[in-house]
């Protein structure tokens, strides 16, 4: 399969970070300042993020890894903005970096691939794709990766695409000031949380104010993502378990209302009085005692927002499904979570209740921290790319 360079630019070609055969409970922290996170062992010495609102920073330290997030809505500002962390940081010139673009900073659209070589197929891409952007793609950077391929479909790729205006200024400045070695995209960044493992596994991946992302790896390699829409607020959501309701209070006996409870007994004591060895004077026995009711058994577990968590465990299986159905991959092994949540834990406890497959916890990669650096650290984690 190819393995694609990416963004022509004012720094020549740069190769995207894609696999090397294509294809706490804590409250997250946000905004302004810095952040300690989990410390792979990097391949680069300092990744940075744009989005649309926001630049991130992760460096490699002695002392592990530390993090900032700057606003910054504007990208004529990224350059000025990129020029202050890296001083702020110290990242000297012989520093390798890397650049990690967000949406919707990139747009990615999946196409038949088109039937020509090989070789030009990068000069087809702003014709082929022209029709499912709204951008001027005389505007735009573009690069693909090849899809998974499935038996008896046309081949098809995974195009991506950014403007050149934007990445100029990036590559600029990163380039004069260090060694910048790729610029890449977060479902690409990505793969290197899972390696070339051969195992079929599912990422669910949502920073906050963020909508919910659901992505399939397999041996290193993005076959599959998709946005779940309607979930935004699941990072903001409480889960707190269910209240069983109290029993009814019993009804106080009123004067000068008729018990029909002591009557019937009172009735039934007469009658076994009539001739009874050893009835009570009046005529009177009292009723059998009954049996006491069985232990009402023990309610599993329910958060209150319940209906949210089984919308979201359909669209799971739905994925699932095509997976398998339509993709033809193994039963998935493993899912991970990356959700800015407070109740993440609560979230996987719930969502284990439909699927059996192990879950995965990925709050240790950052810290406490929010997920929205997870696509950078995991690019220090990757394995270095040439130019």
């Amino acid at each position: 399969m190819k393995m694609p360079s990416f963004l022509t630019s004012a720094a020549g070609k740069l190769r995207a970070l894609v696999s090397r055969k294509s294809g706490s409970g804590k409250a997250p922290e946000k905004g302004g300042g810095q952040a300690a996170l989990a410390a792979p062992k990097s391949a680069y010495g300092a990744v940075f993020g744009y989005s649309g609102s926001h630049i991130y920073f992760v460096k490699s330290g002695e002392k592990g890894i530390e993090g900032e997030i700057v606003d910054c809505g504007n990208p004529a500002q990224w350059p000025e903005k990129t020029r202050a962390l890296i001083e702020a940081h110290q990242v000297k010139s012989s520093v390798k970096t890397a650049a990690v673009l967000f949406p919707p900073v990139y747009r990615a659209v999946q196409i038949e691939k088109p039937k020509v070589p090989d070789t030009e197929i990068m000069n087809a891409l702003p014709f082929a794709v022209k029709d499912f952007i709204t951008q001027n793609p005389a505007e735009q950077l573009f690069d693909y990766v090849d899809c998974l391929k499935i038996a008896s479909t046309p081949d098809r790729i995974q195009v991506f695409s950014t403007t050149k205006k934007d990445i100029d200024g990036i590559s600029g400045t990163l380039a004069s000031m260090t060694k910048l070695q790729v610029i890449t995209v977060e479902q690409l960044a990505m793969a290197d949380l899972f390696g070339t493992d051969q195992t079929v596994q599912v990422i669910l991946f949502q920073p906050g104010g963020h909508d919910l992302t659901l992505s399939v790896y397999q041996k290193g390699i993005n076959v599959f993502t998709r946005t779940v829409r309607g979930y935004m607020n699941l990072t903001k959501t409480t889960f707190r378990p269910a209240q069983r309701p109290e029993p009814a209070p019993s009804m106080p006996k009123t004067p000068g209302v008729i018990d029909i409870g002591s009557l019937a007994g009172e009735l039934r004591g007469l009658e076994a009085g009539n001739g009874a060895k050893g009835a009570p004077a009046g005529g009177s026995v009292p009723a059998a005692a009954e049996p006491p009711a069985p232990a009402e058994p023990e309610k599993p577990y329910i958060p209150q927002q319940s209906d949210l968590l089984d919308g979201l465990s359909l669209e799971i299986q739905r994925s699932l499904d095509y997976l398998t159905a339509q993709l033809k991959l193994p039963p998935v092994r493993k899912m991970f979570f990356a959700i800015d949540s407070k109740e993440l834990g609560s979230i996987m406890g719930y969502l284990k209740n439909f699927f059996s497959v192990e879950f995965v916890d990925l709050r240790d990669m950052v810290k406490g921290n929010t997920f929205e650096y997870l696509p950078l650290v995991a690019c220090l984690n990757g394995k270095e790319q040439a130019a």
